[in-house]
């Protein structure tokens, strides 16, 4: 620790920090412009300038390292007359259009002009408003109100990983420019740090000032890594713009694509506002008593007749939500509830049970690991957030990054290796560079005190293929080069996602090699979630089933679909045929879906600004979603009144509701009420056949050589379904598909060409695009709106598909 002087008062900071930070610590304001504390320093603005003993220029406190026993001043008439002659330039070319600039009231340089007394603009030079496109539809670069301070492009590079964005020109002529619009992933991280407003959301006409507006904090109801952010509410009923400002973790001032500009679909006309019921053929509304009685009537009918009851909850409702539907399956025997949660945090929640692996901590646990390695998971659409993190660690802590992913992954930018095991290869991975850490003795050795480690270490050692010089298909040069960074990190953290959790054999290998090198007791092992309360399905959820597994059971008579549609996600004809088979389907969901079309009953819901409650974010954290405004009576009311008649305990209120809630957490998981998906321990090594040794290839070419991987499967359905709901993300992410330039020199493929592909259960023919980095073999596809088609390929869920393919 240091200790400096400013502008009079004593100050303790740590050593390496720099003027500026040791004086906001000590409650002193420096004005800054081109500073962010989510970027690295430049100095480029001047504003911070301060004057410190034994200096006779002033220098930048936000470059300026503060050291022992300086002294500094803040405030002088030297200082004010500087930063007011800096401001009087800034303002040559800037428009004075506060009252009509959608900044106005919360603009940095506005607040500026103001403290500094600048009361009109000096200087004058004519400067052309080019108006010319920005990187993205979504936002609107107003080339005038630009300053220049750099935060925009250098929050593209640093914060986002991309470099869309970059000054272009020189001098008075300098402008912001996307000078590689491509690269470009709608983030919003550039406008969340414009201090002006040279940038703007493109989103809508309605818009508000601050003073006419309410703003509150809620959690994102899209990916699970639980982003807080900013609804800012205007005429007690529309959102006019989310803001990225709470300052609280795990985001701070960051958001996605989806979580800044995916909340249109909340507004639109499509939506439900009361609930039908089919009668002979014809949709008959009804009134919101009649409902809950036809829903109570039906399922009491077929229970009393012995027939089972299947309940599929979306695992983006509140954990209240959840609650409320287990208490409601609960007063029936033999009813099972689903979630799509089970595809993915529901196989990873199994596989540290069957481990006894606890989950022991949080996202910030990535800032004391010196190699991260993501394993199956692209941390771009999803969990975008949490790629933010690994690059934070990297900018600030030097970290090494391991990729293991057939696909080229958004962090391969930054990776010191990446691995492409073939699809369904990770076992193979994992065991080798588990073999290799055995061999050379590089293993924690606190791993052999744990149950299994001797089974383990003697199937692997004997374990011909675990040898192999090319396990599951990489470089050799490649691997060898990762498994060194691997054999020297003392601290790891392992973030995986459902590239492993897809098959059994992946989750234990990769689980076994974390126990091997100490994780997560000396790093930390992170599985994604893909929706933003998959965490809470798994955790308030007894016995979670998969969707398609109650769907099939035969002996499920009547299904109560909530807020969930399978459509989205399975194959439709397995829907289809399904629920066609039911003789009671119920809907609950806020906007029209296709199961809908099957349904007895439908009911509307509400969105997730008109709720209030809790979900459980990927890091296992209880994280507050709060109502924005009220709406009409839906979903969370429709449970509490199905609850009360079916002779369930009735809940006045939501504390009653949310006590019970926690209650029921904390019997299951004692102190870790925050929903551990298992009890905390050291863990156990898992051997098995089909872990230690994959399956031998055919000696004859495959029928099906190539491997098709079908990523964003559980997107949420409000965005794109039955059409598209969300106009603003519509217009940046769409269905495609890609293939790797040998692949495609092969099949005398260009981008735009017809590729037709054909499954065992069928077929789909799609435009395709050439993509470098992908695995030969491999194909990418995103899906979007178009996904039916896709989705067909396999009558069971899957992530992974064997296809065969042709140029159409």
């Amino acid at each position: 620790m240091i200790t400096l002087t400013i502008d009079g008062k004593k100050m303790t900071t740590q050593s390496g920090k720099t003027i500026l930070a040791a004086a906001r610590e000590g409650g002193v304001a420096i004005p800054t412009l081109c500073y962010h504390e989510s970027l690295l320093p430049i100095g480029s603005c001047r504003l911070c300038v301060v004057e410190v003993d034994g200096y006779s220029e002033p220098m930048t406190a936000c470059t300026t390292p503060a050291v022992d026993g300086i002294s500094v001043k803040t405030q002088s008439e030297r200082l004010f007359r500087m930063r007011r002659e800096i401001l009087k330039l800034i303002l040559v070319s800037h428009p004075l259009d506060c009252p009509r600039c959608d900044k106005g009231g919360e603009c940095r340089v506005q607040n500026l002009v103001y403290e500094h007394g600048i009361e009109r603009s000096e200087f004058e030079a004519f400067r052309e408003d080019r108006k010319a496109p920005y990187a993205t539809p979504l936002i609107r670069y107003w080339e005038l109100r630009c300053v220049l301070c750099g935060r925009c492009y250098r929050a593209c590079r640093e914060v986002s990983g991309r470099a869309a964005i970059d000054i272009a020109g020189n001098g008075f002529e300098a402008r912001i420019e996307a000078t590689n619009g491509n690269d470009c992933i709608s983030c919003g991280e550039c406008l969340s740090l414009c201090p002006t407003g040279a940038l703007t959301d493109n989103m809508g006409p309605v818009k508000s000032r601050i003073w006419q507006s309410e703003r509150v904090d809620t959690t994102c109801p899209h990916c699970g890594f639980g982003c807080r952010l900013t609804q800012n509410v205007c005429e007690g009923r529309f959102i006019s713009k989310v803001l990225s400002e709470t300052g609280l973790p795990p985001n701070y001032a960051s958001l996605c694509v989806r979580g800044r500009f995916g909340y249109d679909f909340i507004d639109h006309p499509s939506r439900l506002t009361r609930p039908t019921m089919m009668a002979n053929g014809d949709k008959k509304a009804l009134e919101w008593e009649d409902a809950v009685k036809v829903a109570a009537d039906n399922l009491q009918r077929l229970s009393a007749a012995g027939k089972g009851l299947g309940f599929i909850v979306s695992p983006r409702v509140t954990n209240e939500e959840m609650f409320l539907i287990c208490r409601i399956a609960g007063l029936f025997k033999g009813s099972r509830v689903a979630s799509s949660a089970f595809y993915h945090t529901g196989k990873a929640a199994a596989a540290f049970r069957k481990m006894e692996i606890g989950f022991p901590g949080g996202y910030d646990r990535l800032s004391g690991c010196e190699l991260i390695i993501i394993a199956g998971a692209d941390l771009l659409i999803n969990n975008h957030l949490l790629a933010n993190k690994v690059r934070e660690t990297v900018k600030t802590k030097s970290a090494r990054v391991i990729v293991i992913d057939p696909l080229p992954a958004s962090l391969t930018r930054i990776a010191d290796a990446h691995l492409q095991p073939a699809p369904g290869q990770d076992a193979s991975l994992f065991n080798a560079l588990s073999r290799r850490l055995l061999e050379d003795g590089r293993y924690g050795k606190e791993a052999e005190k744990l149950k299994g480690f001797s089974e383990f270490k003697s199937a692997l050692l004997s374990d011909a293929a675990a040898s192999s010089a090319a396990p599951g298909g990489v470089e050799e040069a490649t691997l060898e080069k990762a498994y060194k960074l691997i054999r020297d990190a003392e601290n790891i953290a392992l973030v995986f996602g459902s590239g492993i959790s897809d098959r059994e054999e992946s989750m234990a290998a990769l689980l076994n090699f974390c126990l091997l090198k100490g994780l997560p007791e000396k790093g930390a092992i992170i599985p994604t979630a893909l929706q933003a309360n998959a965490r809470g399905a798994v955790s308030i959820i007894d016995d979670i089933a998969s969707p398609d597994e109650v769907l099939l059971d035969a002996g499920i008579s009547g299904i109560f679909i909530y807020e969930e549609d399978p459509f989205h996600f399975l194959s439709g004809e397995l829907v289809k045929g399904a629920l066609a088979k039911k003789a009671f389907v119920a809907v609950c969901d806020i906007l029209p879906t296709e199961v809908m079309d099957l349904a007895h009953l439908t009911l509307p819901s509400t969105v997730f600004a008109e709720k209030e409650g809790t979900v459980i974010s990927g890091d296992g954290s209880t994280r507050t979603v709060a109502r924005a405004y009220a709406g009409m009576p839906g979903g969370p009311e429709f449970l509490r009144e199905l609850l009360n008649r079916l002779g369930g305990k009735p809940y006045s209120n939501s504390d009653e509701l949310r006590d019970d809630l926690n209650k029921s957490l904390l019997a299951k998981y004692g102190g870790a009420g925050n929903a551990a998906p298992a009890p905390a321990g050291k863990g156990r090594f898992l051997v098995k056949p089909s872990s230690a040794a994959p399956t031998a290839p055919a000696t004859d070419a495959p029928t099906r050589p190539y491997r098709l991987i079908l990523r964003d499967i559980f997107a949420s359905h409000h965005l794109a379904g039955r059409e598209v709901y969300a106009k603003g993300v519509s217009q940046v992410q769409k269905d495609a598909l890609f293939i790797s330039p040998e692949d495609a020199a092969a099949l005398n493929l260009t981008d735009g060409d017809g590729l037709y592909l054909e499954s065992a259960d069928g077929n789909a023919t799609r435009p395709v695009t050439v993509k470098a980095g992908i695995k030969q073999g491999v194909l990418e596809c995103l899906l979007f709106r178009k996904r039916r088609e896709m989705l067909a390929l396999s009558m069971k869920p899957a992530k992974v598909i064997e296809v065969s393919v042709r140029k159409a």
